[in-house]
């Protein structure tokens, strides 16, 4: 499985949330609007509006409609896992129509390529949010530190 944009801004969208409501943040709003996020984390709206819509679709996160609106987290940050947003911004591949030994082929393939995807989604579904964002913390106090001796 690879990483696709939309796992990539929505990554940034449940990082940017869990980073937002300590220290990003100057309003007292606790809602988080996409201009904000599309400001701060430099991301193009268009996809956001996309990305965010899925996510509030599941537990992920809760939107809000309306003037004094925005996103919320939907649950506790620490239990948001980076599998569970992958799996919501993955896209299914549409099959490809093709002659009938590479159709024999993709089929023969099916199977060990659901089983790694399983392991992988495992795999994900252990890293939490709150550990992303302990080291997102940590790697940027290193080169805040690093960058002031020079």
């Amino acid at each position: 499985m690879r990483l696709t944009i939309a796992m990539e801004y929505g990554i940034a969208v449940i990082l940017y949330m869990g980073l937002a409501c300590n220290t990003l943040r100057k309003t007292e709003s606790p809602y988080v609007t996409i201009d904000e996020i599309s400001t701060q984390c430099d991301l193009s709206k268009n996809h956001l509006i996309k990305v965010i819509h899925i996510l509030g679709q599941t537990d992920i996160l809760t939107t809000i409609r309306g003037r004094r609106g925005g996103i919320l987290l939907g649950k506790p940050f620490a239990d948001i896992s980076l599998g569970e947003v992958m799996r919501a911004l993955r896209k299914i591949p549409e099959g490809r129509q093709g002659e009938s030994f590479q159709q024999d082929v993709r089929q023969l393939l099916t199977l060990p390529i659901q089983e790694a995807e399983q392991r992988y989604q495992e795999a994900m579904d252990q890293v939490s949010f709150a550990d992303l964002v302990e080291q997102f913390k940590t790697k940027r106090s290193g080169l805040k530190n690093h960058t002031s001796r020079s």
